[in-house]
């Protein structure tokens, strides 16, 4: 999977996170067709507990290597990030964003992420 790949080829040059976001297609909620074919079937968590563990099924799931981290239950990563339904950022050193990805799946780009990472990094090396 290129998003493992792309983790492991800057994982020991910059901090890569995946940040679980509110669940997108909650059994309560709006379903998608490949979900139940698979019999992923989930409600959307009402509890920190329950989020975190819908996120551990989820990376899981996925065979993702890129650490989690999961959103409060308030939602301020996902509304500050406006990164409903899948974004890719990269932030420097101190925080500000340099990179945002179109929202995806279908308007963002793995390879333009990795760019990104990379002259990210190769800017802090230069320093």
């Amino acid at each position: 999977m290129r998003l493992n790949e792309i983790y492991r080829t800057y994982k020991d040059k910059a901090a890569i996170y995946a940040v679980y976001i509110r669940e997108a297609h909650p059994a309560d909620g709006w379903q998608v067709h490949a979900n139940l074919d698979e019999d992923i079937i989930h409600d959307a968590p009402v509890t920190m507990e329950q989020r975190c563990e819908l996120a551990g099924a989820c990376h899981d799931y996925m065979k993702l290597e890129v650490p989690f981290l999961v959103d409060d239950m308030n939602n301020q990563a996902d509304e500050g990030f406006i990164a409903k339904p899948l974004r890719l950022f990269v932030l420097d050193a101190e925080g500000v964003v340099t990179y945002v990805s179109g929202q995806g799946p279908a308007n963002y780009h793995l390879e333009d992420w990795a760019e990104a990472i990379k002259y990210q990094t190769d800017a802090a090396a230069a320093e």
